[in-house]
């Protein structure tokens, strides 16, 4: 996964949880020690959507220290943790929450999707069928769209593209899972769907290095040089630094 794409991955997470926060029904008398370590949970996660480090982990180790036994503070700072790269103590709060509240199943979609980055693959995969299986999820397309990624990362095409047409037939623009096809079907040689799961992708979301690419291999497969063409001048133009740009050079350099 691309840092750009971890990056969204990583907003999708915190509106769901900062959604969670504001809407989701309180099962027992909130506390004004509960509310202090809700706010702060807000409070830290929207400092880490606006990229201010340093404020984000004040509030949201600030929240679990108010309520070591509210699910959600450590949820948050499971999130935070795991965007700044320290695995372990990620690890560690979100086995927390769950311990608190295993009946949360964005909780569930969200440390599948750790455990996935993880390559822990089975693991993550319980999760995610743990979110999607509770019939009052709101997302369950999310979970299966992290799923079908997730079994696509580990090579497992036929489990892949399973979750991911569920996915796609719960929410047919989703931008991962329909990419996603289109890589499962690129490596079956189905070249003409690859093509077509990147055109559906093109019409909800913007291009990035990754896709051009993907689209220039299968134009390539399929034989159309016009739009090999096509697609190496808006990578080029667009994505000059990127890897797949130094890539394409590299390759025509060969030839």
């Amino acid at each position: 996964m691309t840092r750009n794409v971890a990056g969204l991955c990583c907003f999708l997470l915190i509106t769901v949880v900062l959604s969670a926060c504001a809407s989701n029904p309180v099962q027992e008398p909130e506390t004004q020690t509960r509310r202090a370590s809700r706010n702060n949970v807000e409070l830290g996660l929207t400092y880490m959507r606006q990229g201010q480090r340093a404020i984000a982990m004040e509030k949201l180790r600030k929240a679990v220290e108010l309520d070591p036994d509210f699910s959600t503070a450590h949820h948050g700072l499971a999130l935070a943790y795991q965007e700044y790269e320290q695995t372990d103590l990620a690890d560690k709060h979100f086995r927390r929450a769950l311990s608190l509240d295993d009946t949360d199943s964005n909780l569930h979609n969200n440390y599948g999707a750790f455990l996935c980055s993880q390559k822990r693959f089975s693991d993550a995969e319980t999760h995610f069928l743990a979110a999607v299986n509770d019939p009052g999820y709101a997302t369950p397309d999310r979970a299966w769209e992290n799923a079908g990624v997730c079994a696509l990362k580990n090579n497992d095409y036929d489990k892949a593209e399973k979750y991911l047409r569920t996915a796609l037939k719960l929410q047919p623009k989703l931008p991962a899972a329909l990419l996603a096809m289109a890589r499962v079907n690129f490596h079956r040689n189905d070249f003409f769907r690859s093509r077509a799961f990147l055109q559906r992708f093109e019409e909800v979301s913007n291009p990035t290095p990754e896709t051009l690419w993907l689209a220039i291999e299968t134009e390539r497969s399929l034989g159309d040089e016009q739009a090999v063409n096509r697609n190496a001048t808006l990578l080029e133009s667009r994505f000059p630094d990127s890897a797949e740009a130094r890539r394409l050079h590299k390759n025509s350099n060969k030839r």
